[in-house]
């Protein structure tokens, strides 16, 4: 009996360890290299992972893969793509192993968390939609102060440190739409100078405040539709003399998107979000 005991114990961990490795090469990411034309970057040489797994941060993740172009090395890897994976975070591994990445496509793979990215200070460009974020923490894009657009469509995103945003003086388009966002620190958006473009459609925003856009004077483009918005500060869009489309419809105190061609662009504001302005909770 204890050795029929003995021997099911040693299964047991035979099994147990088995699974464990079977785990840790899940954490291996085979890149494909090619040459390709991007939208943004023009003709980059690009790796492009399929079927990753990591969950665990003390979890190892090894890049593999040979190039495919003779004479490419690493260092002239610009774009990395995550496709049908299942990854909790970005491995770090990624941007120590291409010091020169520029793009980084995370679309759909599950992210849990977005954590600062070490080594990334050449990024110029992240798309994160269809993942599982809830929240962007302080400082998490503080070595990444070249990123021109950031985009985090369809996550669960709920709350937004005021200095997540701090460092991206330079980024022109930011892609917030069809999160979990009911309110919004008036310096969340303080430092982006540089800001042309900004999408918050399809949040749960009340009230849009005189300081949510104080600082984004080259903003064009405000999507702010499909929200619960009640109240908006008579002077908000004052100062934003490059804005040209402004679209609020599916709000409870407006319900229509506002164009340049539409007239004197401020005139239209003001007579589309009478009801709002008029709703905005007065200073005692």
């Amino acid at each position: 009996m204890k050795i029929l005991f003995v021997f099911s114990l040693i299964g047991l961990i035979l099994c147990t360890e088995g699974g464990l490795a079977g785990h840790v090469q899940g954490h291996e990411g085979k890149c494909e290299f090619s040459n390709e034309q991007n939208p943004m970057l023009g003709n980059v040489y690009s790796c492009k992972i399929k079927n990753a797994v990591l969950h665990i941060s003390n979890d190892k993740f090894t890049i593999t893969g040979m190039h495919q172009s003779k004479g490419r090395k690493d260092l002239g890897v610009k774009f990395v793509e995550f496709s049908s994976s299942n990854i909790s975070f970005i491995p770090p591994q990624v941007f120590k192993k291409f010091p020169n990445l520029e793009y980084l496509s995370v679309n759909g793979v599950g992210l849990k968390e977005f954590r600062a990215l070490d080594n990334s200070s050449n990024m110029k460009v992240i798309l994160a939609n269809n993942n599982l974020i809830k929240t962007l923490d302080e400082k998490v894009f503080e070595v990444s102060s070249d990123l021109e657009t950031l985009s985090f469509r369809k996550n669960q995103i709920e709350e937004i440190d005021v200095k997540a945003f701090f460092a991206l003086g330079n980024l022109r388009e930011l892609y917030l739409s069809d999160n979990l966002l009911s309110n919004l620190h008036m310096n969340t958006f303080a430092t982006l100078i540089s800001l042309e473009i900004i999408s918050l459609s399809g949040n749960q925003l009340q009230t849009i405040d005189l300081e949510t856009f104080h600082a984004n004077h080259q903003l064009n483009e405000i999507l702010l539709y499909d929200n619960k918005i009640t109240a908006v500060h008579p002077q908000t869009f004052n100062s934003l003399e490059s804005l040209f489309n402004l679209e609020l419809h599916g709000n409870l105190c407006v319900d229509k998107d506002i164009r340049l061609d539409d007239g004197d662009l401020q005139e239209v504001i003001k007579s589309y979000l009478k009801q709002c302005f008029a709703d905005y909770p007065k200073k005692e």
